[in-house]
């Protein structure tokens, strides 16, 4: 079985290398909750993605399942939302579990300092 995570991390984090990294676990640990999946769950990996491919993201693949963009909190915030209404993946039909877990993921990224950016990390292993 595959898993797919999205979530946030630190691009100084020791373990992670932007330019040098041998492609075997090279991508920031998780600092914040998951995005919460929704029955989706490639929906937000793949939004992660196409966003660093076509360019949107500055980012790259930095491992054989990994991806890193360097975001800011309000490109965070600005996919968070494309996922619940462009896409459809956090809805009002959402369950209660679902729904904490994106409250509590957007109490993370408030906490955020506007001007940092951060490591926003789709993950498939």
């Amino acid at each position: 079985m595959t898993y797919c995570d999205v979530y946030l991390g630190r691009l100084d984090d020791p373990s992670f290398s932007w330019d040098e990294g041998d492609w075997n676990g090279n991508i920031p640990i998780r600092r914040s909750p998951f995005f919460p999946l929704a029955g989706l769950g490639y929906a937000a990996l793949f939004r992660v993605i196409h966003r660093i491919e076509e360019g949107k993201y500055d980012g790259k693949q930095t491992d054989w399942g990994g991806w890193v963009a360097r975001v800011t909190r309000m490109e965070v915030i600005e996919l968070i939302r494309d996922l619940h209404v462009g896409n459809g993946l956090y809805t009002s039909d959402t369950s209660p579990h679902l729904k904490q877990e994106l409250r509590d993921l957007l109490r993370y990224v408030l906490t955020l300092d506007p001007e940092e950016t951060i490591a926003l990390v789709a993950s498939e292993l």
